[in-house]
């Protein structure tokens, strides 16, 4: 009895304290604000998005490489010749694109280089065997930060005398230099593969393998020696599918498309805007 009217009292003088000060706590609640729907973009822009990535899947590269194919090539170096310049970019780069840039501090040929507006990258490290050098070196980048006009160049005992190829190299395109760069051999010869594309091959898989290309410097002036294909994709073993959606039609219809789409998309915001004027 006494134990239950003790119980009692405590329980009263807890409800009197909270009665007591409940004045001065203040109510606070705490109110989510719904979260923003995420944004989606209307149907004609997702369908131009896909035109344009259907585009540039089906684009063939351009096979521009003949120097690797002719039977017989006059050497387009010569003696005495100096850095060419680098090709003067119309637009800035990203700064993305720069983030693998390093500085031209490791050598006096990689300041030349630097002088003449080239480019050096943390990717191609410059290779150097006895007297022999080798950089490659980029004018500028394409949209995903690929090199563009890129070559090779050698140096023997600090002075130019040569670049590895007759014109600048673009990524993804026939004749372009593999990731691996270049090679310098014991005997000082270099050996450089390079990238084949055929006329049809869209940008992302070259079927005709490498072509492996030696070099040597004779008389202070860099010429090939020797050139080898190897790895070419072998040739289909069955006869191709009747019907299928060849590449000039295939461009032509996602250009149709993204025309249409272009067009539905403009009408749209001018609908957009006469609502809400």
């Amino acid at each position: 009895m006494l134990l239950s009217r003790q119980r009692c009292d405590r329980a009263g003088l807890r409800q009197l304290r909270t009665d007591r000060f409940s004045g001065l706590i203040p109510d606070v609640r705490v109110v989510l604000a719904p979260s923003a729907p995420a944004w989606s973009p209307p149907w004609p822009t997702r369908i131009l998005i896909a035109c344009v990535l259907f585009v540039l899947a089906v684009l063939p590269a351009s096979a521009a490489a003949p120097w690797l194919d002719d039977a017989a090539i006059a050497n387009w170096n010569a003696a005495g010749a100096v850095i060419p310049r680098a090709t003067t970019p119309d637009v800035p780069f990203q700064e993305i694109c720069l983030r693998r840039e390093r500085p031209a501090t490791g050598s006096d040929e990689e300041r030349s280089l630097a002088a003449a507006g080239w480019r050096l990258t943390e990717y191609w490290p410059s290779r150097r065997q006895g007297a022999v050098a080798v950089i490659l070196a980029t004018s500028m980048y394409d949209g995903m930060c690929r090199p563009y006009d890129y070559n090779g160049f050698v140096f023997l005992d600090g002075r130019y005398v040569g670049r590895l190829a007759p014109t600048h190299l673009v990524s993804r395109t026939d004749g372009a230099i593999d990731p691996g760069g270049a090679t310098i051999a014991s005997d000082g010869s270099i050996e450089a593969r390079f990238i084949r594309y055929a006329d049809r091959d869209p940008l992302c898989c070259p079927s005709r393998g490498h072509t492996r290309v030696t070099y040597r410097v004779v008389n202070g002036v860099l010429g090939v020696a020797t050139r080898q294909s190897e790895g070419a994709s072998p040739p289909a073993t069955a006869l191709p599918r009747t019907g299928g959606l060849t590449v000039p039609i295939g461009v032509g219809l996602a250009a149709s498309l993204c025309a249409i789409c272009g067009g539905a998309l403009v009408r749209c915001r001018r609908r957009d805007q006469t609502r809400f004027s």
